[in-house]
């Protein structure tokens, strides 16, 4: 009798610690997005005191609850004020309803706790560590941040192979939280891959106008310039910055029939020089043939703008209005930016015509793809960052550079993994792994759309605006 008394009371302990622990996953849920739960909750007190107002439903036909109960019974349920029912009710279904929020929450907790526990991972002072909170970036990935009192990073990472074996997940990467005490497992259930040949991913370039952004969870990840519609690339050296650069842009060539490509290298070119060879591609390698090409760009926009307003149309298509698309890229924008060696008056025109094909450029057919190791005010003005759409930010060594592009620290948290990066676009961001590219592939690819401007095969509606680029003739545009 005394064992099966003591296991009632030992359900009926944990079942009012299941309860206690959904109600508090459900609260916690209810904090942390109050803006939409406070309109839930007036929706809520509505649909509450509509049931409630002067005994409604006491007396509804529909109900029958004057057939359900004996007339003193009823009586006395009448006697009480419809206000007391109306508090009584909202209080009793408001509690259901914080514990189905935070039922799967505090399942979720529950499962990983014991997962935990099961390896015999305990803290500093012999209890089992406790898992806070369980997060699901997407259907791939799932995060779960312990409180860690006594153990370390390196101590979870020893433990490795057993946590994986419980959790039937593997552990990408264990990172350290905001505070010491706090441990994050970044657990995943496919993996993406170290290394993505562009060759191999080269087949999802099937829209007009667009580029490879990288392998995700769901597989090859594609953008076009009217998504973007400006780009910018960050991340510290030897992170993939640059092979990412290049490969865009030959993505943007290759799906492109209509492009004119301006490049702006100002280390003499020569990151840029296997684009140099083709008739739709010129390249500044000079202070003063970068601000000629943003002048004459400039002026160009100037032009399609009337030529909009004239025909009374809001965005130019290229093969409606037979202009080519026109693409900027930038290759280090803080050596244009910040570190001019020539005078003050450069870099402010830069930055001042930078910021006006930001604003307006977009439904003239142009766009900017910059690209630096860091932004800051400085090396990138605050305007132009905010109308750039899309962002590709490679592994961050600080936290604050991480915020300073995506608003967060995720490129702080990448592993070192040269091509690992983080898309970003709006508020959503996706972890990638960039399309490896070598230089003898890359000249390859080139040499395929320089031939194919020499056999005819593509035509630009116009001639090139500027500088070292080969001038569009008979064999490079299309005849008017």
């Amino acid at each position: 009798m005394k064992n099966k008394a003591n296991k009632r009371e030992q359900v009926f302990q944990s079942i009012l610690k299941d309860l206690a622990g959904c109600f508090g996953s459900g609260m916690r849920k209810v904090w942390h997005e109050r803006k939409t739960q406070w309109i839930n909750l007036l929706c809520f007190l509505g649909l509450t005191f509509g049931l409630t107002y002067n005994h409604r439903f006491l007396q509804s036909p529909i109900l029958q609850l004057y057939d359900a109960f004996p007339s003193l019974i009823y009586d006395l349920l009448l006697a009480i004020p419809w206000p007391v029912w109306h508090f009584v009710i909202f209080i009793i279904g408001g509690s259901c309803i914080v514990l189905v929020m935070g039922s799967r929450d505090y399942k979720a907790k529950k499962s990983y706790q014991d997962k935990i526990e099961r390896v015999g991972l305990k803290g500093g002072d012999g209890s089992f560590l406790r898992v806070v909170n369980v997060i699901k970036p997407d259907a791939f990935r799932t995060n779960v941040i312990i409180k860690s009192v006594g153990i370390g990073v390196e101590k979870y990472k020893s433990k490795k192979d057993d946590l994986e074996s419980s959790f039937a997940e593997e552990i990408d990467s264990v990172l350290q939280g905001p505070t010491p005490q706090i441990i994050v497992l970044k657990l995943t259930k496919r993996k993406l891959p170290k290394i993505t040949p562009f060759s191999e991913v080269e087949s999802a370039l099937s829209r007009p106008h667009s580029f490879l952004v990288g392998e995700s969870m769901n597989g090859p990840m594609t953008r076009t310039l009217e998504s973007l519609p400006h780009m910018l690339i960050a991340g510290t050296t030897g992170g993939g910055k640059s092979v990412f650069f290049k490969q865009a842009l030959l993505g943007l060539l290759k799906t492109t029939p209509h492009l004119q490509l301006y490049l702006i290298d100002l280390k003499r070119g020569v990151e840029m020089k296997e684009f140099g060879g083709i008739p739709n591609v010129s390249i500044a390698k000079k202070e003063e043939e970068a601000v000629s090409i943003l002048k004459k760009i400039k002026t160009e926009m100037d032009r399609r703008f009337e030529y909009m307003e004239e025909n009374g149309i809001n965005e130019i298509i290229p093969h409606r209005d037979k202009m080519d698309k026109i693409v900027v890229g930038i290759d280090e924008a803080s050596v244009i930016y910040t570190k001019s060696r020539s005078n003050q008056s450069t870099i402010t025109v830069a930055r001042e015509l930078t910021d006006e094909l930001a604003k307006l450029a977009r439904s003239a057919g142009i766009h900017l793809i910059l690209a630096t190791q860091k932004v800051s005010k400085e090396t990138i003005d605050t305007k132009v960052q905010e109308n750039i759409g899309g962002r590709m930010c490679f592994k961050m060594n600080t936290m604050t550079n991480s915020v300073t592009v995506l608003g967060n620290k995720m490129a702080y948290e990448l592993p070192d993994i040269p091509g690992r990066a983080i898309w970003a676009s709006g508020n959503s961001f996706t972890e990638v792994q960039a399309p490896l590219m070598n230089v003898d592939e890359l000249k390859s690819e080139l040499a395929e759309i320089a031939a194919e401007y020499e056999r005819k095969e593509r035509k630009l509606y116009g001639n090139m605006l500027a500088l070292n680029a080969q001038k569009a003739s008979d064999r490079g545009r299309v005849p008017e």
